[in-house]
């Protein structure tokens, strides 16, 4: 009786499934793009920032770098570890990771490589760019680019930064 039940209800559970004109499934988010132009100009230092989505974290010497996905890095000194203090806020769009060796600092700014000199923290340099070095990210609800958001359907020069919800 329960198999029955369950061939029964199978066709309606699979036709609910949104897909595209490719039949490819839709995502419940839209992108965010950058102009080349827009990131290859986009590395710069603000002041601190709100925490909202943070995620990686290194600590080299005194200061603590937190990530802040999609949006760049929360610089915050921690000389007195009872009373951090943030100092800073390092935009770099679309970044995810960071890394840091000596006194450069590695990060993805979108889908290009950037190498940071941070030797003096309140005055960086963005040392060397590797351009398109990583893949565009995914949407968080799908392994893959739907099609209509794939490089061929959007405008020239344009990359995906981050993910947002559509509603």
């Amino acid at each position: 009786m329960k198999t029955w039940i369950f061939f029964a209800i199978f066709p309606f559970l699979v036709a609910c499934v949104e897909t595209d004109e490719s039949g490819m499934k839709e995502t419940e988010y839209r992108p965010l793009l950058i102009k080349r132009a827009e990131l290859e100009n986009s590395i710069k230092t603000l002041a601190p920032q709100p925490l909202k989505n943070t995620g990686k974290i290194y600590i080299k010497g005194n200061y603590i770098y937190l990530a802040e996905k999609y949006k760049g890095i929360h610089v915050i000194n921690n000389s007195n570890p009872s009373k951090p203090e943030r100092i800073q806020f390092i935009q770099i769009p679309g970044c995810a990771d960071i890394a840091i060796k000596g006194n450069i600092m590695y990060a993805d700014n979108c889908v290009d490589l950037v190498a940071i000199d941070i030797a003096d923290i309140k005055n960086i340099k963005l040392s060397s760019r590797k351009r398109d070095i990583f893949p565009e990210i995914n949407p968080p609800d799908l392994e893959y680019i739907p099609s209509a958001f794939q490089k061929h359907n959007r405008p020239d020069s344009t990359y995906i930064l981050e993910w947002v919800e559509k509603y």
